[in-house]
Formats: C-alpha cells, structure tokens, sequence
C-alpha cells in the first residue's frame, strides 16, 4: 500500500464539491486543492456537470464553478453517510 490509502470517485467529487462551496473556482486551484493532475480533474468535471452538481460559468478565458442546488444536496448526504462511519 502506498504512502496515502487509494480515495475512491465518491470521496474526490466530495471533495470537489466542497472546495468549491468555500469559493474556489478556478479549475487551476481546485486541481491544487484536490491533488489531481488536468486529465483527472477534467474527467470529474465532465461527470459532475452532466449530473447537475456543478454550473459552469465563462467569462472571457476564465471559467468559474459553482455548486448547484443538486450538488450541495450531494454533499449533504455524503456528509450525513460519513457520519454514520465515523
């Protein structure tokens, strides 16, 4: 086993979602944030967009995210599910 144990798809777009409620936007700083490389992130991005977790937003060159109303319903169940393991 490495250094850090394997996160699982739910776990990273936990974590996605709720970078972004802080107020990240920049996918730049939610790939820093989340430790996920281009490909990775833009591959969760995909998802989460076709599944109503997050709008997207481009102004000029800059896309910004938010989180939907479905995406903080996400991370609200994910939370109370997290509870129960704790």
């Amino acid at each position: 086993m490495g250094l850090f144990p394997k996160r699982e798809s739910v776990d990273i777009i936990s974590e996605i979602l709720s970078i972004v409620a802080d107020g990240v936007t920049a996918k730049t700083h939610l790939m820093q944030r989340s430790n996920l490389d281009s490909r990775a992130m833009k591959s969760y991005m995909a998802v989460m967009a076709k599944k109503g977790l997050l709008s997207s937003e481009k102004k000029g060159s800059h896309e910004s995210y938010r989180l939907t109303d479905k995406g903080k319903e996400f991370m609200q169940t994910y939370n109370t599910l997290q509870g129960y393991l704790d």
